[in-house]
């Protein structure tokens, strides 16, 4: 059997007892930095989820700024095309040059191909 010990207020206590406390701090250290760890890991994550927040905002707003452009140019160029009816759209497909006359809805007809 384990021998008793004996503290200062005449309590005895065992072997079993000092092994029972030495091995319940080591787990609370072990806690401790587990928890230090898991405290760093979340301030990390939400550092970096608040950066990303903000590289979306400004990627969605850049975005808006290059979609509202689009349209301001589709307008202008629908407006060029509504004002010139009888401009002229060439395509070479493959040695066939196409010519569509723009804004009437005209057929494409088949020109000479240039050399």
């Amino acid at each position: 059997m384990n021998a008793p010990l004996t503290t200062q207020q005449n309590h005895t206590v065992t072997s079993d007892e000092v092994s029972e406390v030495a091995q319940l701090q080591s787990q609370l250290q072990q806690f401790t930095r587990l928890s230090e760890q898991f405290a760093g890991s979340l301030q990390s994550m939400q550092s970096r989820y608040a950066q990303v927040q903000d590289e979306l905002a400004q990627v969605s707003e850049q975005r808006l700024h290059e979609l509202a452009e689009k349209e301001r140019l589709a307008q202008r160029l629908q407006q060029i095309l509504d004002v010139l009816p009888g401009a002229l759209r060439l395509r070479q497909f493959t040695g066939i040059r196409l010519c569509e006359a723009v804004g009437r809805g005209s057929p494409w007809l088949r020109l000479p191909a240039s050399n």
